[in-house]
């Protein structure tokens, strides 16, 4: 296009466009605290409602994938919320020996696991075997799982991981559920209306 149609060029906006009034992405916080001056600035206009279901809440159960490839992988979820411990987790699977068993042992906040191995020191568990090794050994800290669905029948390799719920949000940010707040707009033809039903109620009784 080489010529604009219309009076105004862009970079000349008429005297009442408003621009710039928000300039970064708010949190929820904020834009709660923007309803709500909005509200009470312009009471006729607008009112906020609460809706009835909370939301999740700004939190997650840690999680940790170990495994290169699917059908040998292990996931694992906290049993806490991330930000109530889930974190704080790690985990490791180990094959140092020849010919040793499956065992899972849980140290505070760290859970080894112990691969089975044969006489050559070849790991024999598999991602099917770690699993139902954890549920049982550590299922009241952690949940244990296949990769997407995935049998878990491929031998699992020695590997570690920290678990995180992958959130990074402020302090100031609550993790707990929310309560939904909108903004509804007052239908101007509703304020039309009142406006004619009040003058037409005012017309009769001085009339």
């Amino acid at each position: 296009m080489t010529e604009w149609l219309g009076d105004d060029k862009p970079g000349n906006p008429k005297k009442h466009y408003a621009k710039e009034f928000i300039d970064h992405y708010m949190d929820p916080h904020e834009l709660n605290e923007r309803m709500e001056q909005l509200a009470e600035e312009f009471p006729d206009l607008v009112e906020i409602v609460e809706m009835p279901n909370e939301t999740n809440g700004y939190r997650r159960h840690a999680q940790a994938t170990l495994g290169s490839t699917a059908n040998a992988a292990v996931v694992v979820t906290s049993e806490a919320w991330g930000h109530e411990g889930g974190n704080d987790l790690s985990i490791e699977l180990l094959a140092d020996e020849n010919s040793t068993d499956l065992e899972v042992a849980v140290n505070d906040n760290q859970i080894t696991v112990n691969l089975e191995t044969d006489e050559n020191g070849e790991v024999v568990s598999t991602a099917q075997d770690v699993i139902e090794a954890l549920n049982a050994e550590a299922g009241d800290v952690i949940t244990a799982s296949t990769y997407r669905g995935y049998p878990g029948s491929a031998p699992v390799e020695p590997a570690s991981a920290d678990l995180t719920d992958g959130l990074s949000a402020p302090d100031h940010i609550s993790r707990e559920p929310q309560t939904v707040k909108v903004l509804r707009l007052v239908s101007i033809v509703t304020v039309q209306s009142q406006v004619y039903l009040d003058m037409h109620k005012s017309t009769h009784v001085n009339g």
